[in-house]
């Protein structure tokens, strides 16, 4: 598989038409395992190394930097650089080009074991105290029941320090994608104190650029790169490797 794909690629690269493009600043969350972090002083993750090798497939060497969410996210704001990987919002579509959907993520709620509980609908979530992290959307489903009121939201700096919480039972939930739990709740071990519970919602995974001619440009050949990730199947791949890393 991974000779075939090396193969496409080379295909692709070979018979694309050639421009010049500025090198693009692109900035990942520092926070976010496995899907995107900073690790003795590397980017890596899975959103990185799919972000990554779009950029190879059209030949064009991106800068690659990991911020706070909060800081990386007024930088794409303020038109100074990429975000490799966001949640689709409504917002986010009319400020910003975003490339076709390259990944996606399984949120679900995640309560202590010993709770025995489970959420199985966004309606289960209600009256609880739910665990997010500061500056983050969730998508347009679990935003909205926030702002209703559905919830009781108690913030952090990152989903590590909710699943504590969590398997201390000073939360009653959190919100998180399946990957991130299963993936910290191995590495804090706490495993056993956690119930991770069934898929509420499935958000899509894109990479954001500030709005102008040459952008769009970019957001097209990086657009054909991830078709051909699809058909390699290397979203699979990557984020398996990732996962048990």
């Amino acid at each position: 598989m991974r000779r075939a794909f090396t193969l496409i690629i080379m295909t692709f690269v070979l018979t694309m038409p050639r421009t010049g493009v500025a090198q693009p600043l692109v900035f990942f969350d520092t926070v976010n395992p496995p899907f995107m972090y900073e690790y003795n002083g590397t980017v890596t993750g899975i959103y990185p190394r799919l972000i990554g090798e779009a950029f190879s497939i059209i030949g064009v060497t991106p800068k690659v930097a990991a911020l706070p969410w909060g800081r990386l996210y007024a930088e794409l704001t303020a038109g100074r650089g990429c975000v490799g990987g966001l949640y689709y919002t409504r917002e986010r579509d009319s400020r910003f080009l975003l490339t076709k959907a390259y990944f996606h993520e399984e949120l679900l709620a995640v309560f202590s074991a010993e709770s025995g509980r489970e959420a199985r609908t966004m309606e289960d979530l209600a009256g609880l105290r739910v665990g997010l992290v500061s500056n983050w959307s969730y998508g347009d489903l679990f935003d909205e029941a926030r702002r209703r009121g559905l919830f009781r939201p108690e913030f952090a700096g990152s989903e590590e320090q909710n699943l504590l919480k969590v398997a201390g039972g000073r939360l009653d939930c959190t919100i998180v994608a399946r990957a991130s739990a299963i993936w910290l709740g191995e590495r804090l071990g706490i495993t056993r104190k956690l119930l991770i519970g069934p898929t509420l919602d499935r958000r899509a995974i894109h990479m954001a650029l500030p709005r102008s001619i040459e952008n769009v440009h970019l957001r097209d050949r990086l657009n054909d790169a991830i078709d051909l990730l699809f058909k390699a199947n290397r979203q699979d791949a990557i984020a398996a490797e990732e996962v048990m890393r």
